[in-house]
């Protein structure tokens, strides 16, 4: 009997590692991999290495506040909301499966508001200032200007008044990241005092003699005095534009070379004027090349020393010496280092990237220095009050001494200056500071073309940017004329970058009001480019027409300190636009517009919207009777070769209209107040019927939301919503969980929950509010969970979930509206939705166990949980341990639950479950809640403890717990 045993007990092993072998080798799958390399930009973008096979991603923050992404990035700001968060977690998702997280450490700080805003005039350029006390941490600032509802982000601590009006301002920090360290928005502060303000003219820089202003739109002034290092050098000039410059040496204001402080006061009458922007350091002086000499790629301001000598360890006197000796107390200046005939025929000096000198700096007497920073030595440019960077090359020198920061005095030294940018084709100008110029005299030697920018062949335009003053610096390029100020023109165009090759998205083309890129000529008009790509490619750009009736596109870099870079363009075309004229129909006027042949007409409702009386604008028709197929944006999609004139459709009457402008992420726009009289914070049930101008498409980010009060935006988000349908098309009712704002009031509005939104307006009417009653939670002896209130109606499907107790080792049975159980009382099993009264429900509790597995899937998108520390007693990593234990779970007799128990290698339950899963048992739910035995080989990986996890292959399962006890083990 034993050897027929034995035998059979050897077949039956046999048959099991067969079967187990089967089905590792069908069920066994590789680790669904997580994202790497995460990244926290300083623009508050979080991005990360795609994973392959991922078709979205999942974000958290310390473990909860789930979010789900599509793209391999995330604005951080739209998770960490506050200075509790510490690590921020990113998970792939494909169909089936999640990875494990990825994560990254982070420190959060709360900017404090800033003060009140206050006005001061700058004493030197008379410009008017609303300045504010520097907030400690800040990096940039939101600023509000009258009723606008947009911020403008801003870099300094003061803000500057351009225009004529009557002005006050709020200010607020903006959030942003440094390394892993995240700042989080201020409040605003509190608004600044009314003023009034008369812009003066805007004053250019024309030749280096020359000098012309021109006026804002409707300015009128009777007289124009010329101001000269501060003094008045001259009444009632005339006025003097682009097309009759100044000429201050002609005329006689200037007598010699040098620098100055240029400015125009404009009077109104009596005593009402205006100053102009300031031209700091106006260098005058024709510049003539026969004063200058250079040959192959030395370029010098007075004749060349003679061969062999110039540099040395010691200074030589006299001519031979070197090739330009400067005195001291000539304060700051500049050199023009001009080609000489004959001399770099083959190179142009706007693309000179590169160029080195050898310097001498000898302190005056009583100067005791042993050093000069090289910013305050000799760099290629500088910039005036405002920031135009009048000579448009900027970038300050590195010396080859030391850490490169420092030139050391009386010796030579070698400094190298790169990233110039340069306007013209025959002139490089070098400037030094004051204090530089009165402290020295200063010796200069071999200034040397070091490198040269290669130009594609067949470019007609450059326009380059330089890192040295943000976002905007550098030198446009005119590429039209003679077009109408202010208007926006559409070009088409083929260009291809320095960056090519490399992807950067803060590369961009912009349409610049001068051309000199700087803040002052910034006119909101741009496009980024895909420098991924190479070679000529053709964009399509609409332009803002300069206020002298040109177009200037320049190269603009979309973040703090980027890299030089140049884009070429060539074939710039004007696409020829047509007008479109607007038939209200009763409705609001929209003004008639001019659009580009070709040029796109999605989102054309919500760009030219009309408002008629309460009642639902259902789009523009080119047909006056709305024939099918007529509709603008949905039917006719491009501007055709031809005028249009389109009809305002009416329908239904609404109560409240809330709109989204897109202008600033996820919420931007008008909230409605719909509900009032209620108590503060409170959380209200609605219902409400809805429909939306984006009704008939598809388009899963659009949701109704709550806010704190009439503006829709981030400072009001009350992270309450609720996504519906936007496929189909008339009223449609949802319910609808708002919070009530601060002031007892409801305020309902669109967003859009992706980046880039649609602009939509939403219509809403018979808005009502359910009545709730009180739960009142009894937990005999588990955890508190706060009393809550639910609308009457409401499906109770989840309240285990929802509302989760837990007391130590023992199993909760849910939530009773009996105090003893009684049967047909379960929450959410027999007391399906809230009744119309209070009710008080009450914890059930069942045995003891030792440990607990979680686990969760819901409807296949996402699967996780947690597995159970178990100590095995005795046994080392690598033996292999037979588990013995009685279990139950929380699924135990739902028909159709499949639950298996087995090995995981971490505490958190990845999403393909575990390599080890196939090996793990099947705990097939029971027909009662009973204990039963099970036993499970395993094989460790660490002395002394293991994990035991739960899974499912049931992707509707849902929440489950496991609980075990008895637990034996033995090693084999």
């Amino acid at each position: 009997m034993k050897k027929i045993a034995m035998a059979i007990l050897a077949v039956c092993l046999i048959t099991c590692c067969a079967i187990g072998l089967i089905a590792c080798d069908k069920s066994g799958t590789d680790t669904f991999a997580a994202p790497t390399q995460l990244e926290l930009k300083s623009s508050g973008r979080l991005t990360w290495n795609g994973v392959e096979g991922a078709v979205g991603y999942e974000v958290s923050v310390n473990g909860t506040d789930y979010k789900a992404v599509e793209e391999e990035e995330i604005d951080v700001f739209s998770v960490v909301k506050d200075v509790s968060v510490t690590k921020i977690y990113v998970r792939a998702k494909s169909e089936t499966q999640t990875s494990e997280a990825a994560e990254l450490a982070v420190t959060v700080h709360q900017l404090s508001a800033p003060k009140k805003p206050t006005v001061m005039e700058d004493s030197e350029t008379h410009a008017k200032q609303f300045h504010w006390e520097a907030v400690e941490n800040a990096n940039r600032y939101g600023v509000k200007v009258n009723d606008n509802e947009n911020w403008v982000s801003i870099k300094n601590n003061y803000w500057t008044m351009t225009e004529d009006g009557t002005y006050s301002i709020a200010v607020k920090c903006l959030a942003y990241a440094d390394g892993t360290t995240i700042y989080l928005e201020s409040a605003a502060s509190e608004e600044s005092d009314e003023v009034v303000y008369i812009a003066g003219p805007l004053l250019y820089c024309d030749t280096l003699n020359e000098i012309y202003w021109q006026l804002e739109d409707g300015s009128a002034f009777t007289q124009y005095d010329l101001w000269i290092d501060g003094k008045e050098a001259a009444k009632d000039v005339g006025y003097h534009g682009s097309e009759d410059p100044l000429d201050l040496v002609e005329e006689g204001y200037l007598t010699k070379t040098g620098e100055y402080d240029i400015q125009i006061k404009a009077v109104k009458e009596g005593d009402t004027f205006a100053w102009s922007n300031m031209l700091s350091e106006f260098g005058t002086g024709n510049i003539n090349p026969n004063e200058f000499y250079s040959f192959d790629n030395r370029i010098f301001s007075t004749p060349i020393a003679k061969e062999g000598v110039g540099i040395s360890d010691e200074k030589y006197y006299g001519e031979s010496g070197y090739s330009l000796k400067i005195e001291p107390g000539s304060g700051g200046g500049q050199i023009n280092l001009v080609k000489y005939e004959g001399a770099l025929d083959d190179v142009d000096l706007r693309y000179v990237r590169g160029i080195s000198y050898w310097v001498y700096f000898e302190p005056v007497s009583g100067v005791a220095d042993t050093s000069v920073d090289t910013v305050d030595a000799f760099k290629v440019a500088y910039d005036d009050s405002l920031g135009n960077y009048q000579n448009r090359i900027y970038a300050a020198g590195k010396s080859d001494y030391e850490d490169g920061t420092t030139i050391p005095v009386n010796r030579w030294t070698k400094v190298t200056v790169d990233a110039c940018l340069n306007e013209y084709d025959n002139v490089i100008i070098l400037s030094w500071t004051v204090e530089t110029g009165n402290n020295f005299t200063i010796y200069l030697d071999e200034i040397l073309v070091e490198t040269v920018e290669t130009i594609p062949a067949e470019t007609e335009y450059t326009a380059q940017y330089a890192p040295a003053a943000g976002w905007f610096s550098g030198a446009a390029a005119k590429v039209a004329e003679n077009q109408t100020p202010g208007a926006t023109v559409t070009m088409k165009l083929d260009l291809q970058t320095s960056a090519d090759g490399i992807a950067d998205e803060n590369l961009a083309l912009a349409s610049l009001g001068a051309p000199t890129g700087s803040n002052a000529a910034w006119q909101d008009s741009y496009m980024k480019l895909d420098t991924s790509k190479t070679g000529w490619r053709e964009v399509t750009f609409d332009a803002k027409v300069a206020a002298d009736g040109c177009v200037y596109l320049g190269a603009i870099y979309m973040a703090d300190d980027g890299p030089w870079a140049s884009i070429y363009i060539k074939d710039v075309e004007i696409i020829p636009s047509y007008a479109v004229t607007f038939e209200t129909n009763g409705g609001s006027d929209v003004a008639d517009v001019m659009i580009a042949e070709g040029s796109s007409l999605s989102g054309f409702d919500s760009m030219y919207l009309s408002v008629k009386d309460n009642l639902v604008f259902e789009g523009w028709y080119t047909s006056a009777t709305f024939e099918v197929g007529t509709r603008v944006g949905r039917d006719v999609l491009t501007m055709p070769a031809n005028a249009l004139t389109v009809y305002a459709k009416w329908g239904d009457a609404y109560e409240y209209a809330a709109e989204f402008d897109g202008t600033a992420g996820w919420f931007s726009g008008k909230a409605a107040k719909v509900a009032e009289n209620l108590t503060p914070e409170d959380t209200v049930t609605l219902t409400v019927q809805l429909r939306t101008t984006l009704d008939g498409v598809a388009d899963n980010n659009v949701a109704l939301a709550a806010f704190g009060g009439a503006a829709a935006g981030n400072d009001t988000w009350q992270d309450s919503f609720i996504k519906f349908d936007t496929s189909i098309t008339g009223w449609r009712e949802v319910t609808f969980q708002a919070k009530v704002a601060a002031d007892g009031c409801v305020y309902l509005g669109g967003v859009y929950m992706a980046d880039a939104g649609t602009p939509f307006v939403l219509y809403m009417k018979d808005v009502e509010a359910i009545q709730s009653f009180a739960v009142i939670f009894e937990e005999n002896g588990g955890s508190d969970v706060a009393d809550t209130k639910i609308a009457e109606g409401m499906s109770l499907a989840d309240f285990d979930a929802n509302y989760k107790t837990e007391k130590a080792n023992t199993i909760f049975e849910g939530w009773y509206t009996s105090a003893t159980f009684e049967e047909g009382t379960r929450v959410g099993v027999d007391v399906v939705t809230m009744p119309a009264n209070a009710l008080t429900v009450y914890a059930k509790w069942g045995d003891a166990y030792e440990y607990k597995v979680h686990y969760y899937s819901n409807s296949g998108s996402w699967f996780g949980g947690e597995a159970a520390r178990v100590s095995v007693e005795g046994a080392k990593s690598g033996d292999t341990v037979v588990l013995s234990m009685q279990v139950k779970t929380s699924q135990d007799g739902v028909a159709g639950s499949v639950i298996k128990l087995y090995q995981e290698k971490t505490q958190w339950i990845d999403s393909t479950m575990g390599a080890n899963y196939a090996s793990g048992v099947m705990l097939s739910p029971a027909a009662s809640s009973g204990w039963r035995e099970v036993s499970l080989t395993v094989k460790l990986t660490e002395d002394g403890y293991m994990w035991l996890a739960a899974g499912s292959e049931n992707p509707d399962l849902g929440e489950c717990f496991v609980y075990i006890k008895s637990l034996e083990s033995s090693i084999v």
